[in-house]
């Protein structure tokens, strides 16, 4: 029975399964020289995105993911080298979905061979051989062939029909003889981890756990926080003796159908194994907490607005929804922040934010993108709760509410070394009727915001046209 940690990878992903593709998303990942990316600029006009190493490719598929993954990626063997097995299997695991393409030099030669990719092509790039290999058609024309046909619409070609794709590489067992893991369970590999811990940080614990599983045998192990009722079958989950870090306890179940549970001597060393792993996930998840937060009131910063909204306007458009901007900032705040200083205005960017989660839904999204300035995303992937009930109208009511309440709000601040109140001005702008993308729609709510600064402060000029003004009442 296998007692070490694996550090292998998984086998390619069954090639079947890329027969149910997701609609086109209309990108391409290019790995290669100048020669290859000059090549691919004058075959096609889809949009590319460059790639210099094997690794830069992997990394930009998993942050994609599913809604904006390539539809293909064309990868120079020579660049690759003797990596391209590994290669081959990395990218079918993360995303099956991906046309893998292999570029030779212009000879149509090369030393490596282009095994467990979808097609081969060779240098100068033929356009339409090019968009026929993306598309998935495994039925390339013959060098110096024409065709009118749309190669994307298998309905308009012609000759024989498409052969099924080539299988991925063929990989070495993760499991070892003397171990008996579920038959018809799918193998894991490291590269099944490294893509969790990019993609869902939260996952990677299970994961983990039933790739020991599947290395060793042993059946019901999990991960108990604490050492209760835990009993001899337990180990520390730790990166390692180095690191004073307790991450929980490992406990089996059994080694298998009647078999005694494991002895902590056992369970040790893949308990530190996973301890790595946890502690990886652990801390990229809180890099990318911070990456996307500002760190004075919590909201989310400009990074997160920028990738989440491109997101939610991707959804809204295939799903046929609406998607609004309330971008507002708080009238005459550096009026405050001059006369009781930025202790007093802190403290009113914080409590701005408190009060305005407490007014909107659970799955809109509010974030800071200037000093005083502030975003909220309206975004409801589920539709609208209520029947009958309009997405305008609803987000409308939120913001004259949020408005009003930010003028009878008693900010601790305020009431003490700031008297006054607060007001605010803002300007609501909604996808599909103020703007198509995350420029347009964010310049229309800027403008509307403006008008709402113009028409005297403490008001929320709503679109499109900007020709409802909603103004508060004078403080």
């Amino acid at each position: 029975m296998s007692t070490s940690p694996p550090m292998t990878t998984h086998p390619g992903a069954d090639p079947d399964s890329r027969h149910n593709r997701r609609a086109g998303r209309g990108r391409i990942i290019v790995l290669g020289d100048e020669s290859v990316i000059e090549s691919v600029a004058r075959a096609t006009h889809r949009p590319t995105t460059l790639a210099r190493h094997m690794y830069d490719v992997i990394g930009e598929i998993v942050q994609a993911g599913a809604l904006d993954g390539p539809d293909a990626v064309l990868a120079s063997l020579d660049s690759l080298g003797p990596r391209a097995g590994a290669f081959v299997e990395a990218v079918r695991r993360i995303d099956p979905g991906v046309e893998l393409i292999a570029v030779r030099g212009s000879d149509g030669r090369s030393s490596l061979a282009a095994e467990g990719f979808d097609a081969a092509l060779a240098l100068p790039l033929d356009g339409g051989e090019l968009e026929a290999a993306v598309c998935g058609l495994r039925t390339a024309r013959p060098p110096g062939a024409t065709s009118d046909a749309d190669p994307c619409n298998p309905d308009r070609t012609t000759g024989a029909p498409p052969s099924p794709p080539v299988s991925a590489t063929a990989a070495r067992p993760l499991v070892s003889a003397d171990s008996s893991p579920s038959s018809g369970v799918e193998s894991l590999g490291d590269v099944d981890l490294v893509a969790a811990t990019l993609r869902d940080p939260e996952t990677v614990g299970g994961l983990a756990v039933r790739l020991i599983e599947q290395e060793t045998g042993w059946r019901g192990l999990e991960v108990r926080p604490a050492p209760d009722a835990v009993g001899p079958g337990a180990a520390i989950v730790a990166p390692g003796s180095g690191e004073a870090v307790n991450l929980g306890y490992l406990v089996a179940g059994s080694a298998g159908a009647g078999a005694a549970p494991p002895s902590p001597d056992l369970l040790e060393p893949w308990a530190q194994w996973l301890g790595h792993w946890l502690l990886l996930a652990r801390t990229v998840s809180d890099l990318r907490r911070q990456a996307m937060t500002d760190p004075l009131t919590g909201a989310c910063n400009r990074r997160f607005f920028d990738e989440y909204l491109t997101r939610a306007l991707e959804e809204a458009r295939s799903l046929r929804q609406c998607v609004s901007l309330l971008l507002f900032d708080i009238d005459d705040f550096k009026v405050y922040n001059d006369r009781y200083g930025h202790a007093a205005g802190d403290e009113i960017l914080v409590e701005t934010v408190k009060l305005l989660r407490s007014v909107i839904r659970p799955n809109d999204r509010v974030c800071r993108i200037g000093g005083d300035e502030f975003v909220v995303i309206f975004h409801d992937p589920q539709g609208q709760r209520e029947r009958g009930s309009s997405h305008p109208d609803d987000i409308q009511k939120i913001a004259r509410r949020f408005q009003q309440q930010i003028c009878q709000h008693r900010f601790p601040k305020l009431s003490a070394e700031a008297p006054g109140t607060l007001t605010i001005s803002g300007g609501l702008a909604t996808y599909p009727w103020d703007g198509a993308d995350v420029a347009s729609l964010l310049e229309q709510a800027d403008r509307n915001a403006l008008l709402s600064k113009r028409s005297g402060k403490n008001a929320i000029t709503f679109g499109p046209g900007a020709d409802d003004v909603s103004q508060g009442e004078a403080h």
